[in-house]
């Protein structure tokens, strides 16, 4: 009994958590960093990342959401991004973007925003 409890009250916990995540996250501001984190991750240089996951990865938010961004610098290299999210000059200046926005943050300023040689289109 105690343990469905617990259960119950933590899946009440993680519920909330997650409402008031999506609530605070939902600022363009928090999506911009939302999407330079992930993509200081994904585009670090050091190793592939598999076209495919990085395909599905930009089509979902942060990125489908800042396609519509007030700023229009953001707008821009996040739309080309989404359109081309193995480029490696639409990954670079998605990056620099970042880094000047985002240049506290350890991850940001550290990513190389380099798109692996295995993961470049071929053309």
């Amino acid at each position: 009994m105690v343990g469905r409890g617990s259960a119950a009250v933590v899946a009440a916990f993680s519920v909330t958590v997650l409402v008031v995540g999506a609530a605070s996250a939902s600022t363009e501001r928090d999506l911009a960093r939302a999407a330079c984190v992930i993509g200081a991750g994904t585009w670090n240089g050091s190793a592939s990342a598999g076209g495919m996951v990085v395909r599905s990865m930009v089509s979902t938010t942060p990125f489908s959401n800042l396609g519509d961004a007030k700023d229009k610098q953001l707008r821009r290299v996040v739309r080309a991004v989404v359109e081309t999210p193995d480029g490696e000059q639409e990954v670079r200046a998605f990056g620099a973007w970042c880094k000047k926005h985002f240049a506290k943050v350890a991850v940001v300023r550290k990513s190389d925003f380099a798109v692996s040689v295995l993961d470049r289109k071929s053309g």
